[in-house]
């Protein structure tokens, strides 16, 4: 079992490293662009299901679907964002810690019919930073362009849940 488990960790990096390797390695102008994501009114949540560990301490949380308006200075990337989030933590104080993957769609309003879509991972860590590495193509008239950004955290004292707070985004499109 523990063969199968650390076989199925090597295919996932390797999966990653590729993905990340053919973006960054494709030819073409980079266009880079910053912003904010915020939370949607009103917000989107489904979660598909939920397991707690012994004594409450570990939890997965698969196929939770939040939704976000991504504003940044690049129209091709700002639009409403759906993500579709797993999470492996583990329930630490003051914040609970561990990986976040899935997979996004961006609907870039200036563009409408066009969509990026891709896979993220991260990280959730103790201090309460969360940062995400999105990594994606774009379809209809974003068709041929690569996208990759990087999504962090950034409102540490609000009081609202995290997903819920102030998040900066800063990436590059490959044209």
């Amino acid at each position: 079992m523990k063969n199968r488990t650390l076989l199925k960790v090597l295919f996932f990096a390797c999966l990653i490293i590729i993905m990340s390797s053919s973006i960054v390695a494709a030819g073409g102008n980079r266009s880079y662009f910053s912003g904010e994501r915020n939370m949607t009114p009103p917000p989107l949540f489904f979660v598909a299901e939920w397991y707690s560990g012994p004594n409450d301490i570990m939890h997965d949380v698969r196929c939770r679907v939040p939704r976000f308006f991504v504003e940044t200075d690049d129209s091709r990337v700002t639009g409403v964002q759906t993500l579709i989030i797993n999470v492996h933590f583990e329930q630490t104080e003051p914040y609970s810690t561990g990986r976040i993957w899935g997979k996004f769609v961006i609907e870039p309003t200036a563009y409408p019919g066009s969509y990026w879509t891709g896979h993220f991972f991260g990280e959730a860590k103790a201090d309460g930073a969360w940062y995400h590495k999105y990594f994606g193509y774009g379809t209809g008239e974003l068709d041929g362009l690569k996208f990759r950004a990087y999504i962090e955290n950034t409102d540490f004292n609000s009081p609202k849940p995290i997903p819920a707070r102030t998040w900066s985004i800063e990436g590059f499109i490959i044209e």
